[in-house]
């Protein structure tokens, strides 16, 4: 693999800071354009590739097309060039690392984290599709994150060019480019890429995302390929609204496989939709007392206040009485031709039928009504 000593640790423009990482195509380093002040990565090419020239002519020609590709979820391509028999092609720095990297420190994402990184991918290879390029290779260690934390993807060099050529990416084995765990099964057959390619990759990524492990592993690259064609089991870890969607977008057949990212994306999201609305509305329980000792509660309040109205009616009102101070045993005496006069206590108000029968009337129909408000209060709620 090409390597910088510290005596010689730049290339052209570029100081060499420190490798990043190491992968098909050679190795990948952090370096500072001392031209322009930035921080870039540039992928150094094996010398074993180089060396083809037919490689060298497919390569300069998808570095061209790959950096007049312009979109936030796509990692820039600044430059290719070559210095002293090594080539390079010099790309935007993610400083936040690749999600395979975040995959392995953190473990599984929550549903919503992994909704959102795919969506961002999506958005990139979809716009990348409609320039007529497929990626061919995505998985966990090509996307990216900027010091933003917004998902990029890397590698759109290295895509298969849909409007044009018949060239292959290859690697420094001499076959086609593509992770085992990711690739589609057309790619498998030697078919056509296509970017219901790109969509099965999605998939697989989305679920391994949400349950921390590689959908279709194995222990050899023939047994990864031969899961690729059996019938697919979506693990239980992956959330119920997504499984229809998932499989959709992991169809055998690509003609039969959702076609588009945003479309993966879409039937998720739709789904997840209808499982909740479809879902009844569930009241958490409270800690109340039983209906029936509420309402019989209230009805004994209303006698209790019925039987104390009436008891106000009979009793007579003390202040109103007209009682005279009892006569002395002079007057008794003085009076003994005349009649004694006597106290008469004023005649005591009888309730008036009328108002009786009224309000025997209207308390229970007040009751009625609050027991019927307590009752709409109560019934169970209905589905959305």
């Amino acid at each position: 693999m090409s390597s910088f000593s510290q005596s010689a640790n730049r290339l052209n423009k570029f100081e060499i800071q420190e490798e990043l990482g190491r992968g098909g195509f050679g190795v990948v380093y952090k370096a500072l354009d001392t031209v322009l002040g930035r921080t870039v990565a540039i992928k150094v090419l094996h010398p074993n590739l180089v060396n083809d020239p037919s490689f060298l002519s497919r390569f300069s020609k998808e570095a061209q097309i790959a950096a007049q590709l312009d979109h936030p979820n796509l990692v820039p391509v600044y430059d290719f060039g070559h210095e002293d028999g090594r080539y390079y092609i010099v790309m935007g720095y993610m400083s936040g690392g690749s999600l395979k990297d975040r995959l392995a420190k953190e473990g599984k994402l929550s549903p919503e984290r992994a909704l959102e990184i795919i969506e961002q991918v999506g958005r990139g290879i979809d716009y990348a599709h409609r320039k007529g390029i497929v990626h061919r290779d995505l998985k966990p260690g090509n996307i990216l994150f900027d010091d933003e934390g917004r998902a990029r993807v890397s590698d759109m060099g290295f895509a298969k060019v849909l409007s044009g050529g018949a060239g292959i990416s290859m690697s420094i084995s001499g076959g086609v480019v593509g992770t085992p765990a990711y690739m589609a099964p057309e790619i498998w057959k030697g078919q056509e890429a296509s970017p219901a390619t790109d969509v099965y990759s999605l998939a697989c990524i989305l679920s391994e995302m949400v349950t921390g492990e590689v959908l279709f592993d194995g222990d050899t690259t023939p047994a990864v390929m031969t899961r690729h064609f059996e019938p697919i089991h979506i693990p239980m870890d992956v959330p119920e609204a997504w499984r229809r969607g998932l499989e959709a977008g992991l169809a055998t057949d690509p003609n039969r496989r959702i076609q588009k990212a945003p479309l993966l994306l879409d039937r998720i999201r739709k789904q997840s939709t209808e499982i909740s609305s479809a879902s009844p509305a569930i009241r958490t329980p409270s800690k109340k007392k039983s209906p029936l000792l509420l309402y019989g509660a209230l009805g004994l309040m209303g006698l209790l206040a019925f039987f104390a109205f009436f008891r106000n009616l009979e009793k007579p009102d003390s202040s109103n009485l007209n009682i005279e101070p009892p006569p002395s045993q002079a007057s008794i005496s003085a009076l003994t031709t005349h009649e004694v006069a006597i106290p008469t206590l004023p005649e005591t108000s009888t309730p008036d039928p009328t108002e009786t029968n009224a309000f025997l009337l209207l308390l229970p129909l007040l009751i009625l009504i609050v027991l019927l408000v307590l009752l709409s209060n109560s019934a169970p709620p209905t589905a959305p």
